[in-house]
């Protein structure tokens, strides 16, 4: 029996697999050159396989590859901004309004779990910590997973790891801000609030303008933060029960397989 193009097609999808999760998590810089000899050497592979994966980044959009230059990862634009927000808000809304309606008995234990270690990694008035971000995207992935479309699911789950990179790559929300917030959203929609979507949209479309705003044009004042993010001096929500009126605006951990992101941007 030959296997040995299964043995290859495995090998690419992990390097596949080894990168996403770099570029995701925030280990691979944005902007980062991949090159080619480099990662195939920290991960012990062909550059044959690690070509492959990195090919299929680029088809996923989280690679960008220049002629006779390389391959990049790809930096986050205005516009994408603009669309991945603007996409969760549409799934976002649409499943916390079902679970709202429907009569069924949910288990909240993921998403409270969720908010839990926010409030553990969060207390800073400082930029979140990766743990924070995974935590709050696991928060609006469970919210979704709630509401049980499949299609949906899929969707969302690109969505999340796009609005990682860019929470990553602009400035956030400060960290103490995230619990309260996901709190009031997820009380909303535990006691079956008919209001609880307009919190999300609104919750929503406040992230996408804080990230969308560039160094030089937003002053990082604690408190100018906190206005911004709905907050007062003591870091409690403001309650809103109406969507912003508004449309959608626009740390690096060691890994045992990607541990040196220097050696990405190395010469071959």
């Amino acid at each position: 029996m030959e296997l040995t193009p299964l043995q290859r097609n495995s090998t690419v999808a992990e390097v596949a697999r080894t990168l996403r999760e770099g570029i995701i998590g925030g280990r691979i810089e944005v902007g980062a050159q991949l090159r080619i000899a480099a990662i195939a050497e920290m991960l012990e592979t062909s550059q044959g396989s690690v070509r492959e994966a990195i090919r299929e980044l680029v088809q996923e959009g989280l690679v960008v590859h220049r002629l006779h230059r390389g391959s990049f990862v790809r930096v986050p634009s205005e516009q994408d901004e603009l669309d991945v927000y603007v996409a969760r808000e549409a799934i976002e809304t649409w499943a916390a309004g079902k679970v709202v309606e429907s009569r069924e008995d949910f288990d909240f234990a993921t998403i409270e779990a969720a908010i839990s270690r926010m409030r553990s990694e969060g207390s800073e008035d400082v930029q979140p910590t990766s743990a924070v971000i995974d935590a709050d995207m696991e928060f609006h992935h469970g919210l979704v997973r709630l509401a049980g479309s499949e299609r949906l699911i899929a969707v969302h789950e690109t969505l999340v790891a796009e609005t990682k990179i860019l929470v990553r790559a602009r400035s956030p929300w400060p960290g103490r801000s995230y619990k309260p917030i996901h709190q009031e959203i997820l009380d909303a929609v535990v006691r079956k609030d008919p209001d609880a979507p307009a919190l999300v949209s609104h919750h929503l479309r406040m992230a996408s303008q804080l990230i969308g705003m560039r160094s030089g044009e937003y002053d990082h004042d604690r408190d100018q933060t906190n206005r911004l993010a709905g907050h007062d001096e003591e870091g409690a929500v403001h309650q809103s029960k109406a969507a912003d009126s508004g449309t959608a605006g626009p740390g690096i951990q060691e890994s045992p397989s990607v541990s040196n992101t220097s050696a990405l941007s190395s010469e071959r």
